[in-house]
């Protein structure tokens, strides 16, 4: 996207349509979205370089940089739960203890 060695800082925008992978799964903001077209207008967030190890080193966004994606088709957005924030990492999810009936174990 960006050569910061050409690009002057600040708000840079590319389609969805301009890249020819997607591999880059990328936490963002929907900040529009097209009835029309039913397509969504995204700012890419990419704040902790050295803590999101998950994502590719090819993939990370230059700080001085907003990144805005446009043109984004509904399958092009995944939703996900923050780490421990499902369901199952609730205090209150597993309501009762599973009982092992008595001489199942030696």
């Amino acid at each position: 996207w960006v050569d910061p060695e050409e690009d002057e800082e600040g708000l840079t925008t590319l389609s969805w349509n301009a890249h020819e992978n997607h591999d880059c799964l990328l936490p963002c903001i929907i900040i529009d979205r097209s009835s029309r077209t039913q397509t969504y207008t995204a700012k890419l967030m990419d704040t902790a370089h050295s803590e999101n190890t998950n994502i590719s080193w090819d993939c990370h966004l230059h700080p001085q940089y907003e990144y805005l994606y446009t043109d984004i088709p509904r399958h092009g957005i995944q939703i996900l739960d923050k780490p421990y924030t499902a369901d199952a990492f609730q205090r209150e999810a597993f309501r009762e203890p599973m009982g092992v009936p008595e001489g199942m174990y030696p």
